[in-house]
């Protein structure tokens, strides 16, 4: 019975070894003895003997490209020209460059890798489909594929990878995978891959760039190409731990018609320790789910660059999601929209998506973001968040917030002409900290036209447990409520509110409420200086905080307005940061107030300091003159110390012909070592021109000082705001040296040490 049995089986073997006989793969190379057509079979060798081939290769055998050649493909595309693997390399250190020129050609794997250079082009005409292995590059080799109007299908990952992979698509060609497109995938590897010109396509699922460890990878898109991907788009790492550091990718997306596309999330800087950097010009498209600048936990930077009227878009209507600007922890995210009709398109734009990540958004020079939302400081705890807006729009249907998450703490700055149509908030999330700084331009909140107040949106600073700041210098805040201390709702009970309102204008109904501070400093105007701004209402809650500050241009005014100072509210008048050199003559008065509707002033509690304030009811107006009791002597420039008891506060008139390099030098008391040189430091801060220092003799000089052309200037100092006390003592004024009349002095002295010390004679003092 054994016996029967293993001869059934043996008959069983040998019927089934002749109905299905064993295939090997043939390894072909072609010489191009005959012609340059692919289907001429003289053209071919076996590789493993060299004895011309009998038969065409097939999807069973490997053909080897070992030198250079240009080859015809197969014309019918129901019987393309076939092969298991195309194989274009050389193991000499030698280039080697094949072109397919046209016809068509099915292959199951593509490797393009050589000793120096494998190099495969694709010509206009030519149509290759692969199925099992597409690389460009392997190992230490080099690949170069070039699709000169070519066309690839591929149903497997191209990997651009080894030493150095190239893959560049011009004159229309086109490259499409059903899987994904992996550039820079082997350690310390290069990969670069180029579209150029309309009509060049690549549509993939995903783009993975620079993967590995210190490899690096460019993508260029330009002249109209276009990408178009299913999937995420990753530049700069995976994501994934201990896979890419040292990585870094490049983006370029540039030229009317370029464009960018996928349905899923574009991340820039998307690995640890990678970076990664993207610019997109010249009328240029990008446009995804949501898009993140600075993305993976501990990615070291990401960059993004718009300009020349390009456009970022994002589609996702989920909220919290858009734009991110630093989003893994430890990152950095920067992105700068810059230009005449450079555009944003997203849902919200959010800076700073985790606590130790730092993120800044630039919008410049006519650059538009269009957005539901802004948040800078968007998650709790964050500390690095920042905004910069100058001669550009914020055109938000939501809101502007500056400091959003608890305990955040965010900045925003604004120069040149600023639109933002929508609510600001500076400080929003509990314990947040934000601050707003306007410099010399124009920000227009809300609906408006110039020179009318906005309509629809507002300034609001510091609500409840929030520190809010806002800094507006040589500027003009057009808005249709300004809230320090709250929202239009309710007013603050905790948190701070301050604004700095320096040189500058501002128009819309104010609150002050109890947690808010209004510095109203130099020659500040609210509700005047505009043509057509109509009367507005201000309001001094109970607590709130009202102060004039004087500096070179004077002290500010309301006019236009209601004026409304609630009782227990606070109204000072001082000099800000403690010293001034007023633009006046010695008749010092300053109109405060002209209301045109309801006035009230009486109930607030008033700190006069150097000044005698007189209020008219009937005519409504409130003024401020120099109060005669804080005079002190006249002083005559250059005629050295002039010296008193101790004043904390004072005024003085200074008698002189004046030049531009006279300087001013103080004693005081009250401050000594660390305490003076940050009195030195305060006084430096302040928001006139001149500087000040601390001198070899433990006195402060003021330098840089703007003198007007009068016989006589006022010097005015009220150090009661920072230290009761302290006193300034004394003060001498001179002339200072210009730095031609030091250099022809020390010229001179040198000469004359020349003279008097000859050479080799030793000189003491």
């Amino acid at each position: 019975m054994k016996i029967w049995n293993k001869t059934w089986i043996g008959m069983c073997g040998l019927v089934l070894l002749t109905i299905c006989p064993a295939t090997r793969a043939e390894r072909y190379r072609w010489t191009g003895a005959v012609s340059s057509n692919y289907y001429d079979v003289g053209n071919w060798v076996y590789d493993s003997g060299s004895a011309p081939a009998t038969a065409l290769p097939t999807l069973n055998d490997i053909t080897m490209f070992h030198s250079d050649a240009t080859i015809f493909l197969s014309s019918d595309a129901a019987n393309p020209s076939l092969s298991q693997w195309i194989a274009v390399r050389r193991n000499t250190d030698t280039t080697n460059h094949v072109t397919f020129s046209s016809g068509f050609l099915t292959a199951q794997q593509i490797v393009v890798a050589g000793g120096t250079d494998g190099i495969l082009t694709v010509g206009k005409g030519a149509d290759i489909s692969v199925s099992r292995e597409f690389l460009v590059g392997q190992g230490n080799a080099k690949g170069f594929l070039y699709l000169d109007g070519g066309k690839i299908a591929s149903t497997v990952n191209l990997q651009v990878s080894g030493k150095s992979g190239l893959v560049e698509i011009t004159d229309g060609g086109t490259l499409s995978t059903t899987q994904n497109v992996l550039l820079a995938t082997a350690e310390a590897g290069t990969a670069t891959l180029s579209l150029s010109g309309a009509g060049s396509v690549l549509t993939t699922q995903q783009i993975q760039a620079a993967t590995a460890k210190n490899s690096t990878a460019s993508l260029a898109i330009t002249d109209g190409a276009k990408i178009s991907a299913t999937n995420q788009i990753m530049l700069g790492g995976t994501g994934a731990a201990n896979t890419s550091e040292g990585a870094s990718a490049t983006l370029l997306l540039s030229g009317l018609g370029s464009e960018l596309k996928t349905t899923s999330r574009m991340g820039i800087s998307s690995g640890h320790q990678t970076t990664a950097s993207a610019t997109v010009s010249d009328d240029a498209l990008l446009e995804c789910d949501h898009l993140l600048v600075g993305h993976m936990t501990n990615s070291t930077k990401g960059t993004l660059d718009v300009s020349g009227g390009a456009t970022i878009r994002t589609t996702t209507t989920t909220d919290g999601y858009g734009l991110f600007v630093g989003n893994g922890a430890n990152s950095i995210g920067i992105a700068t929209f810059s230009g005449t009709s450079t555009l944003l398109e997203t849902n919200d734009v959010i800076i700073c998506n985790n606590d130790t990540v730092t993120g800044q958004l630039n919008v410049l020079d006519g650059a538009i973001v269009r957005a539901d939302e802004v948040r800078v400081g968007a998650v709790a705890n964050s500390q690095s968040g920042s905004l910069v807006v100058e001669n550009a729009a914020l055109e938000l249907t939501n809101r502007l917030t500056v400091g959003h998450g608890n305990n955040s703490s965010a900045s925003a700055t604004f120069r040149d002409t600023v639109s933002v149509n929508s609510s600001i908030y500076v400080g929003y999330g509990a314990n947040s900290q934000g601050t707003l700084r306007v410099h010399q331009g124009t920000l227009l909140i809300g609906t408006h036209s110039v020179g009318t107040m906005g309509t629809t949106s507002d300034l609001l600073v510091g609500s409840n447990n929030t520190t809010g700041s806002v800094e507006v210098v040589d500027s003009i805040v057009n808005s249709r409520y300004i809230i320090l201390g709250g929202n239009i709702s309710s007013l603050s009970t905790s948190g701070s509110a301050v604004l700095n309102l320096v040189n500058s204008k501002t128009c819309g109904n104010t609150t002050v409420g109890s947690t808010g501070t209004l510095n109203f400093i130099g020659n500040s105007q609210y509700c005047s200086g505009v043509a057509g701004w109509t009367p507005r209402t201000f309001t001094l809650k109970s607590g709130g905080t009202l102060n004039f500050l004087a500096t070179r241009e004077g002290l500010g005014k309301f006019t236009n307005t209601n004026f409304h100072a609630e009782a227990n509210s606070q109204i000072t008048l001082g000099v800000d940061h403690g010293v001034t050199l007023l633009n006046a003559g010695d008749e010092v008065s300053y109109t405060l107030v002209t209301a045109t509707g309801n006035f009230q002033w009486e109930n607030a509690n008033v700190a006069e300091g150097i000044w005698n304030v007189a209020v008219d009811s009937t005519a409504k107006t409130v003024t401020a003159t120099l109060n005669e009791d804080f005079r002190l002597e006249d002083y005559a420039m250059n005629s050295g110390w002039q010296s008193w008891g101790g004043k904390s506060r004072g005024w003085l008139e200074i008698d002189g012909n004046f030049q531009q390099n006279y300087a001013l030098e103080l004693a005081v008391s009250g401050a000594e070592g660390n305490d003076l040189q940050a009195l030195v430091e305060w006084l430096d801060d302040g928001y006139d021109t001149f500087s000040a220092t601390l001198n070899d003799s433990g006195n402060i000089l003021l330098s840089a000082l703007e003198w007007s052309q009068r016989e006589s200037q006022i010097f005015a100092w009220d150090f009661t705001s920072y230290n009761p006390h302290l006193q300034l003592t004394g003060l001498r004024g001179y002339d200072v040296p210009e730095p031609s009349t030091w250099l022809l002095f020390l010229g001179m002295f040198g000469s004359l040490l020349f003279r008097v010390c000859p050479l080799r004679q030793r000189c003491h003092p």
